[in-house]
């Protein structure tokens, strides 16, 4: 992997968890605001039904809308210009209908369970106050395809940087007053902040906003047929999650919201890597793609085998620090033990599927520059209907941990089944099978070691910044553990990339 690209990866990491570190800010201040409790379970209903799927099928818009716009723009400015100006209208006027329909017809979210009348009218205006922010996400995330085609890597991790602050002030000084019914207003209205941030690059590109409405360019089917495909391949595990959550509902009052703040701490977590390196990488697999065709899977395989040996340990070292990472996060006010424990268990579960998480994204990518959708979307809906029997299958273990563990399992299963589709018939991935099974076999003991000896030196009724810095130094001890196994049966590849990350600066 090139050396400029790992300094671009890294630029994007660093900026994306600074909007994450936020993120995570006002999630604890959420979480001590208002708890866990039945209230909460209708908000959380409301946010998954509306503003989690409208922002995963935005993400899917931008993901289909890169390819076509890297390679217009490329050959001519002017034309690709006017290729976004077309897609960023006619998605807007789909979102801005959909929007209306939304709140002229009464629904309740299929991630809800039975209600009686006053929660059912309280979980309605939940969601309608959601779904007013739907325009301006779609328009938020087709101007950010605009700017990553022209390779503006940062401005995706920049995005939720002032919508985290705006939402943490109104939490500290407002949250008590106006509730969860003015925080929801504050959510939908803050999604303006992050549209706001687009505009200085649009600016500086002098990026020209030529509206038009023409269905019948060539471009717009094969946009929206990746879109759709992609809503799946992408959203993944947002389904599973909802899935998780709906099947949570029946685990008492709360449960479904500890499913939440699992979620919103493993997301985070997740995307701050996996996403860093699609971000920069998905346009240039285009371009590589365009230029080399036969060694393209070789290409994919270096990537595949780097992000594997780097996202298998943090995989581990979350997942046993899960707990700890609750409690010095979450747990206060209203968020009591009893809601760290469960959030905690989660969380745990979740972590460990991490990878298949990532390599899901990334090799769903690796097609799409291709043009090839089948595979990614059979697969992803393969997943998606095994989680949900396995869901039947794990749903009496105590907790409702039995959910998040088969949303690991399905992740992982799949992005092995994915990942032989993709390899199937090259020979890049017979040496590098090797290496992973060694770097699988380092994160294995590495997890073992610390979930043997972390009880010893951390304990739940640590202080908070005392805890934090035990988890972060037996963290860095995991880490060199699992480096130095890795070492020891031979394979030397992080420590060199780490080495020559150093001997750079």
């Amino acid at each position: 992997m090139e050396k400029r690209l790992l300094s671009t990866i890294s630029a994007v990491a660093v900026v994306t968890l600074s909007a994450k570190i936020l993120g995570f800010i006002r999630e604890a201040v959420q979480a001590s605001q208002f708890g866990t409790d039945s209230l909460t379970d209708l908000y959380t209903s409301a946010g998954n039904a509306t503003t989690y799927l409208f922002t995963t099928a935005a993400y899917a818009l931008c993901v289909a809308a890169v390819p076509i716009l890297t390679k217009k723009i490329a050959s001519d400015r002017a034309e690709g210009f006017r290729a976004a100006g077309n897609l960023l209208c006619i998605v807007f006027c789909f979102s801005v209908l959909l929007t209306a329909v939304g709140l002229l017809i009464p629904w309740s979210p299929l991630f809800a369970g039975p209600l009686d009348p006053e929660s059912h009218g309280t979980l309605l205006l939940f969601t309608k106050i959601f779904m007013l922010s739907l325009p301006v996400i779609s328009s938020t995330y087709l101007i950010l395809a605009v700017l990553l085609s022209m390779e503006h890597y940062l401005i995706q991790g920049s995005l939720s940087l002032p919508y985290n602050l705006l939402l943490i002030l109104f939490l500290l000084f407002a949250g008590r007053q106006y509730g969860l019914t003015g925080f929801a207003c504050a959510v939908s209205g803050a999604w303006l902040l992050q549209l706001g941030v687009t505009l200085p690059l649009l600016k500086k590109e002098r990026f020209r906003l030529r509206l038009s409405f023409d269905l019948r360019q060539p471009y717009v089917a094969s946009f929206f047929r990746t879109a759709g495909v992609t809503v799946v391949t992408t959203a993944v595990y947002m389904f599973c999650y909802l899935t998780d959550a709906r099947f949570a509902y029946g685990g008492g009052a709360g449960t479904a919201t500890a499913y939440y703040y699992a979620d919103q701490l493993f997301t985070p977590l997740a995307t701050t890597l996996v996403y860093s390196i699609s971000t920069v990488l998905f346009p240039k697999l285009n371009l590589y793609y365009m230029k080399s065709r036969e060694n393209y899977r070789s290409y994919v395989w270096d990537i595949t085998e780097r992000s594997v040996m780097l996202i298998l340990p943090l995989s581990i070292l979350f997942s046993v620090f899960a707990t700890p990472m609750v409690r010095v996060l979450f747990e206060t006010g209203n968020f009591d033990r009893a809601s760290t424990m469960q959030t905690g268990g989660i969380l745990a579960a979740y972590s460990l599927g991490m990878m298949g998480f990532g390599l899901l994204d990334l090799l769903g990518k690796a097609y799409f520059t291709m043009q090839r959708v089948i595979a990614p979307f059979l697969t992803s809906l393969g997943v998606i209907v095994l989680n949900l029997g396995c869901n039947f299958a794990f749903s009496g273990m105590e907790g409702g941990f039995g959910f998040a563990w088969s949303t690991s399992l399905t992740l992982t299963l799949g992005a092995i089944l994915l990942a032989a589709a993709f390899f199937r018939g090259s020979p890049c991935w017979r040496p590098g099978l090797l290496r992973i099974l060694k770097a699988a076999a380092a994160a294995a003991v590495t997890g073992a070691a610390l979930h043997f000896i972390s009880p010893y030196f951390i304990s739940l009724q640590d202080e908070r910044l005392l805890l934090a810095f035990k988890c972060a130094l037996l963290g860095i001890a995991g880490l060199i553990l699992y480096l130095s196994l890795c070492a020891l049966l031979g394979e030397r590849g992080l420590w060199n990339d780490i080495r020559g990350r150093v001997g750079n600066k």
